[in-house]
């Protein structure tokens, strides 16, 4: 951060860290998981959780991701948001496919290719299902899916497939460029919901 900011930088935004109280910080964005926002309760190891429940006060803003694949737990959730972070403002969002980037060379391809296509998914993210959920939503054909750790090591052999590979952004940036000309990366926004 220091090194960014000797060079101009003026904005810094850290990735999962919520919880580094120690960072100070204008802003402290907590994002939430509608399609398992509080897991099983419980901090890790046991549950999920890195904190309890009531850190969610040091939020300024909570966003509520994936609700268009758990509407059924929104009027829940808010609920618990209320209990726990009154005060906070609460935005709802969805993931949208934009399109499939082709690791290779980085080119853009249409998501229209995926249309009643038999795919390899290859995940290594959190929440595997609900990336999976996004792409059948597509009308995607998943016949053989990886889930990997978070972050986890992607092997080498799983790259090279007679059917298109896809994969999230986050698993495609540390593959090798010099996969095949049929792995893809999913581009996803985030846009208000509801």
């Amino acid at each position: 951060a220091h090194a960014a900011i000797e060079k101009g930088c003026d904005v810094l935004l850290m990735d999962d860290g919520f919880q580094a109280v120690a960072l100070a910080r204008d802003e402290n964005i907590l994002l939430i998981d509608a399609t398992n926002p509080f897991g099983n309760g419980y901090l890790v190891p046991r549950g999920i959780l890195r904190e309890t429940l009531h850190a969610m006060k040091r939020a300024t803003e909570i966003i509520l991701t994936r609700c268009d694949q758990a509407p059924e737990n929104l009027e829940d959730i808010h609920q618990t948001l209320q209990q726990y972070a009154p005060e906070i403002p609460i935005r709802q969002t969805q993931h949208k496919p934009l399109s499939l980037l082709r690791v290779c060379d980085g080119s853009e391809v249409p998501l229209s290719l995926l249309q009643d296509t038999s795919i390899r998914v290859i995940c290594g993210i959190g929440n595997p299902d609900a990336f999976m959920h996004t792409l059948e939503k597509l009308g995607t054909d998943i016949v053989e899916s990886h889930s990997l750790p978070d972050h986890g090591s992607i092997p080498h052999e799983l790259l090279h497939a007679s059917i298109p590979v896809v994969m999230t952004e986050k698993d495609a940036i540390r593959i090798s460029s010099s996969c095949s000309s049929e792995v893809y990366a999913l581009t996803i926004a985030l846009e208000s919901y509801g």
